[in-house]
């Protein structure tokens, strides 16, 4: 019914309906179809478009700093709510930070919030809690409402709570926090235990590529020497040896990339793993790679709008997490 109605009259007016007066045009049926599936895309969009947060108030943020505030427990505010308002400008609460880095908030917790209303920025520090089921003994945040930058001061994870999914569910909640509150990135120091090669997988890349490529030589140079000191000095096998060239070839291609971290974390050695393992250099979870960055450091940054660094991100934190050996 619809199409002979269509080939009888195909024009219409601009508002799409079927028209014999003068100014209507000629339409194709397809066309037609696509209009109306475009703008029921639209009206579609409209209705799942998140609304604006509403800002939090002075009061709020007063209050929740009050319900914060325990000099028992041994946690301090620097601030009240006014000060809060005017670094913030309203768009997070200071329990919203606290739970997007805790998970959640325990019935006593030790540590600080400082608000600095010259420095602009609001600083979050816990002690001897838990970060998403993990025991800690430390964790600090700062967030820079005039750098948009938020800097991941500190996290010392217990060893036993170590590799079971906390800092993925720490990344996943907070990344969106920040990002309401206007953050444009993330900033690190990966200085602490695996954090040299942990942050790679996490999308972070390398302010100072060059930097990072001799701090990665300077590791790959010990593990030569740990390898000589075994009694292999001279005489690696061809396929280690190809791997060492390959690693140096890799470095060498990358001191001016932000990425180089990104290709350094995936490059697999399994020739140079399999040597180190059976000379007791690493573990059976360790790799070449692994234990080049180990304690080594270099600064990082997560940038928001870099897509190939967020699709790395989120790629991480959706892959299932590797059981840690008992």
């Amino acid at each position: 019914m619809f199409e002979k109605l269509f080939k009888a009259n195909p024009y219409h007016d601009a508002q799409g309906r079927f028209s014999t007066k003068d100014g209507s045009v000629f339409a194709s049926v397809g066309g037609v179809f696509d209009r109306q599936k475009s703008r029921q895309a639209e009206r579609e969009a409209a209705k799942s478009k998140p609304k604006a947060k509403k800002k939090v108030s002075a009061q709020q943020a007063d209050e929740e700093i009050d319900a914060l505030k325990n000099p028992s427990s041994g946690f301090y505010v620097g601030g009240d709510g006014a000060a809060w308002d005017k670094v913030t400008g309203g768009s997070i609460s200071p329990r919203e930070l606290a739970t997007a880095v805790l998970g959640e908030l325990p019935p006593s917790l030790a540590g600080s919030l400082e608000i600095g209303q010259d420095s602009q920025t609001v600083k979050f520090s816990a002690r001897n809690t838990k970060v998403y089921g993990a025991r800690v003994s430390q964790v600090e945040r700062t967030m820079n409402f005039k750098t948009l930058d938020v800097h991941h001061d500190y996290l010392k994870i217990r060893e036993a709570d170590q590799g079971k999914g906390a800092v993925r569910k720490l990344f996943a909640a907070s990344i969106p926090v920040y990002q309401q509150a206007g953050m444009k990135s993330v900033s690190v120091y990966a200085n602490l235990d695996a954090g040299g090669y942990a942050w790679a997988k996490y999308g972070f890349t390398a302010d100072e590529p060059n930097s990072y490529v001799e701090t990665y030589k300077s590791g790959l140079s010990k593990l030569r020497y740990k390898l000589d000191s075994s009694g292999l000095e001279n005489n690696l096998p061809p396929a280690v040896e190809a791997e060492m060239r390959g690693l140096n070839s890799l470095l060498e291609s990358g001191r001016t990339s932000k990425y180089i971290p990104h290709l350094m974390s995936d490059v697999k050695t399994p020739a140079l793993d399999k040597m180190l393992r059976d000379k007791g250099l690493i573990d059976e979870k360790g790799s070449a790679t692994r234990a080049v960055m180990y304690n080594r450091s270099w600064e990082g940054s997560l940038n928001f709008d870099d897509k190939r660094a967020m699709d790395r991100m989120n790629a991480y934190l959706t892959a299932t997490p590797k059981p840690k050996p008992a």
